[in-house]
């Protein structure tokens, strides 16, 4: 015969040893209760999730779409990532509204033992690139206030023998919820020859 207990509602709370939801109190389960390191990414709400990455030998820009509204924090990250011109990679945010391309305020500068150089990007959030230059790192994108957005980055390159140190940094307020990042470059002609994006996001 089947195990009945019933509930303080006169429900039946345990049916056969499995416990009835409705009768499990919505402040029942507490941490105290959750072994330690029990909770995996699946059962989150908000996990850090990673995109697909995409090797790139054209094209004049690389898209990631489908971004959760819960989103707070976006990374992009680049890895032996070349173009075939002078032209600085940007990095592009997007509502269901269409891509964000103007009002940046962006600066990307590098560093090598002979000097450097900073510049500013306002149709992006700029990571400094020229003809032959092999880039790789990271850039931060965090939603810190409504629909404004701060970017930092840091990474490394080279050019032949000569190795490069660059960062930089940028913000821009959006029409909307971000669902999509574009990174592209800021002619917008620049053609992707080597290399592989991906991004990272979470709440």
């Amino acid at each position: 015969m089947p195990t009945t207990i019933s509930g303080t509602d006169g429900v039946s709370a345990v049916v056969d040893g499995t416990i009835v939801a409705a009768d499990i109190a919505s402040d029942a389960v507490t941490t105290a209760k959750i072994l330690n390191a029990n909770v995996t990414p699946a059962k989150l709400s908000q996990p850090l999730t990673f995109a697909t990455a995409q090797a790139i030998t054209s094209g004049t820009n690389i898209d990631f779409t489908g971004i959760p509204s819960w989103v707070k924090r976006i990374t992009i990250i680049f890895s032996g990532v070349s173009t075939n011109a002078n032209s600085l990679f940007v990095v592009q945010l997007g509502t269901p509204g269409g891509l964000q391309t103007t009002n940046y305020v962006s600066f990307a500068g590098y560093y090598t033992g002979a000097g450097g150089a900073v510049s500013s990007v306002t149709n992006g959030f700029g990571w400094h690139n020229n003809t032959n230059d092999v880039g790789h790192g990271h850039m931060i994108i965090t939603n810190i206030s409504s629909n404004l957005w701060v970017s930092s980055h840091s990474g490394g390159f080279t050019n032949g023998s000569t190795n490069f140190m660059q960062a930089g940094g940028g913000s821009v307020t959006m029409s909307g919820t971000v669902d999509r990042v574009r990174i592209t470059t800021v002619s917008g002609t620049a053609i992707f020859d080597a290399g592989s994006i991906n991004i990272s996001y979470e709440g």
